[in-house]
């Protein structure tokens, strides 16, 4: 009986744990354009892919050698790593690109 007991509170006791709050992570701002990792060996030149807000997603012409295109929908999930030689691409449910960023 005992051990019975031993295994119902063992288990009640990781049940309570996996509860327990974790601490909090910061994370860089999403909507922060600036490419904050200097060191990669590409940049991805923001300001040469700014006047694509406002045009049809399909008017994206092909990356450029060493740089990556990422094209997202607006409520689309992302991963959060960061590179330095990408370009992220938002578009709306018009396929409209509505904004640019490094990342």
């Amino acid at each position: 009986m005992s051990k019975l007991v031993s295994i119902v509170l063992g288990g009640a006791g990781l049940a309570m744990a996996a509860c327990a709050p974790m601490p909090a992570t910061q994370h860089a701002p999403v909507d922060d354009p600036v490419v904050r990792d200097v060191s990669g060996p590409v940049q991805c030149n923001l300001q040469d892919w700014q006047s694509y807000v406002g045009k049809p997603r399909q008017s994206l012409p092909a990356a450029p050698q060493g740089l990556r295109f990422r094209v997202l929908c607006k409520d689309c999930m992302a991963t959060m790593d960061f590179r330095t030689d990408r370009v992220n691409f938002t578009y709306d449910n018009k396929d409209i690109i509505t904004r640019v960023t490094c990342g």
